[in-house]
């Protein structure tokens, strides 16, 4: 028997995997300002890493491992949140877990071991 090529089960299932990945990152929008670290920890659970801010904030980084089928293997991706001394999320990031680098629009660049210096 041979498989019949349907482009919108793959379209499909793509759209699955990417709309997961993207609701966290809708949440952590929609909750800017807003959102308490008692609100985050029920919604993702306990971070990953977490370090004091010189400034009296907290940064904490989030990594999430998931089965990718379009890449046949887990997939890493992070988040990285800042938190003021009020503990209300300021600011948040999206990065690959494997990337050296973390994107911060209002310190430039920070590698991840930088972030974990904090």
């Amino acid at each position: 028997m041979a498989l019949v090529f349907r482009p919108w089960l793959i379209t499909a299932v793509i759209s699955l995997f990417i709309g997961c990945t993207s609701l966290k990152g809708q949440y952590l929008q929609d909750v800017i300002g807003e959102a308490t670290q008692e609100d985050i920890v029920q919604q993702f659970g306990p971070p990953t890493e977490e370090r004091e801010l010189p400034t009296g904030g907290k940064v904490w980084l989030y990594r999430f491992k998931r089965y990718s089928p379009v890449a046949s293997s887990s997939v890493c991706e992070g988040y990285e949140l800042r938190f003021d001394d009020q503990k209300i999320l300021t600011q948040w990031n999206r990065f690959s877990c494997g990337d050296p680098q973390i994107s911060d629009a209002g310190h430039g660049e920070l590698t991840q071991l930088s972030i974990l210096a904090l």
